[in-house]
């Protein structure tokens, strides 16, 4: 989906307000909610030798949160380098830093061979994209045009300010986070446990 196609959707709520504005305010909200539910997840195959992610203008989104990873069958340890999580021994371990994701995951120890390394990570827009999920927009488009209008709404001095109702879109748009990500956070926890049951010997 398209910034500037999905403004179309609440533009006449804020007559005069220039495009590019609503744009920018689209894409915050956009880049807030999924900041703050974690709610737009997938898996990546990438080579152990690299595991980075590009942050030029070119790329539309960034990882957020590494979830899971895997080397064929084997589930790796995940360990967020700001934890003082010990690595169990004899396993391989998934380092990474919230602060630099795109450039921190570090395999340990490294394989001989470059492996293909099953990542579960979520996902947000770069500052600069000029598109986002169209699954995101099917299923949250209330949600996302009560952000966007809720920063439009805000600013004062133009034609479209009301604080009365910035404030209204705001509890909307904050209660469908808070709901989006209690929802992804029960169903990561669901899908990883089973995951990680083996069966008795």
């Amino acid at each position: 989906m398209k910034f500037i196609d999905a403004i179309d959707k609440f533009m006449h709520l804020v007559p005069g307000c220039p495009e590019p504005e609503a744009v920018d305010a689209l894409r915050d909200a956009v880049i807030q909610f999924c900041e703050d539910s974690e709610s737009w997840i997938y898996w990546v195959d990438m080579q152990s030798n690299a595991l980075t992610f590009a942050t030029d203008t070119a790329a539309q989104q960034l990882p957020l949160t590494l979830v899971d990873a895997y080397i064929g069958q084997d589930q790796l340890v995940v360990i967020d380098l700001n934890e003082t999580q010990v690595p169990p021994a004899g396993r391989t371990v998934l380092y990474w830093d919230p602060e630099r994701l795109y450039e921190s995951i570090q395999l340990v120890p490294a394989p001989a061979v470059p492996v293909t390394v099953r990542l579960l990570l979520s996902w947000k827009p770069t500052p600069w994209a000029t598109d986002f999920p169209d699954h995101l927009w099917f299923s949250r488009a209330e949600a996302l045009k009560a952000g966007a209008l809720t920063r439009l709404m805000a600013v004062a001095g133009t034609a479209y300010a009301n604080p009365v109702n910035a404030e209204m879109h705001g509890r909307t748009f904050t209660a469908a986070i808070n709901a989006a990500g209690a929802s992804a956070g029960t169903n990561r926890r669901t899908r990883l446990r089973r995951l990680r049951v083996r069966p008795a010997e």
